[in-house]
């Protein structure tokens, strides 16, 4: 069984299809999981974390636009069709 929220609520047999293309990654806190323009090719299915999503301005500065936890899911351009980080 999944922490994830969205996980979770899919049907038992279609989560065990979708689990089976799914892997279990240990993040490292502060570490990008993809900078603004770059191909994006991975969903993250938040289990025990919270990732969080950052613009930054052309002076440098930095701010938190959103944050994704259990019950979320990062990289949706890829289900619609977008594979490129935009923010």
């Amino acid at each position: 069984m999944t922490e994830n929220q969205i996980l979770a609520s899919i049907a038992p047999p279609l989560r065990e299809t979708v689990l089976e293309h799914c892997q279990s990654a240990m993040l490292v806190a502060e570490t990008p999981l993809a900078e603004a323009g770059e191909t994006v090719d991975t969903v993250y299915f938040p289990e025990s974390s919270v990732i969080s999503i950052v613009s930054t301005y052309h002076d440098g500065a930095t701010i938190e636009v959103a944050n994704v936890g259990r019950e979320g899911c990062t990289g949706v351009g890829l289900v619609l069709g977008n594979s490129q980080a935009l923010i």
